[in-house]
């Protein structure tokens, strides 16, 4: 296995490991702001 391989393996293993942890981060916001407007919904 050239080290070029290996460098592209692991470059594209960090972008889905980032990309999934950017997502999750964006799922909880969205939750978050959900619950919020549910919640003053129900206030009114």
């Amino acid at each position: 296995m050239s080290i070029f391989a290996v460098i592209g393996i692991v470059f594209i293993a960090a972008l889905g490991v980032w990309l999934y942890v950017d997502y999750k981060i964006e799922q909880k916001k969205l939750d978050a702001e959900i619950e919020e407007r549910i919640q003053d919904y129900f206030k009114h």
